[in-house]
């Protein structure tokens, strides 16, 4: 209901000199929306139920494209990919993940992580 109510304050009132305010709060909730169902999903991969981990990670990556969560999203789908055997898919991912984020200091730790099992499917393990 927060985010509706700053909706029609900026709709309302889209030069008031609140409205960067506004949109950085409604920016915020959504960024803790996006990680209370990353939360949700990352339930199944703990409970190392794999095929659904990669389903719900993937619902919650598309939901929040923008979100800093489609980190940990990709990086555990490719895990969860791996634990499946599906080594090719896996190397795929964390090849994007890699590739695509390697610049960007909030990835950091999913692209080490990428990089990490990248070597170890590589080695055979």
């Amino acid at each position: 209901s927060a985010l509706a109510a700053y909706q029609v304050f900026l709709d309302r009132f889209p030069d008031d000199a609140r409205a960067e305010e506004a949109r950085t709060l409604m920016n915020d909730l959504a960024q803790v929306e996006a990680y209370r169902e990353y939360e949700a999903a990352m339930a199944f991969f703990d409970s190392k139920n794999w095929s659904v981990a990669v389903d719900e990670l993937t619902k919650v990556m598309n939901k929040y494209p923008d979100s800093e969560i489609v980190y940990g999203c990709k990086t555990n789908i490719a895990s969860s990919y791996e634990q499946l055997g599906e080594r090719k898919k896996a190397l795929e991912l964390f090849d994007e993940v890699i590739r695509d984020w390697k610049d960007i200091e909030a990835a950091r730790p999913a692209v080490f992580f990428a990089e990490l099992h990248k070597r170890w499917i590589e080695a055979g393990n």
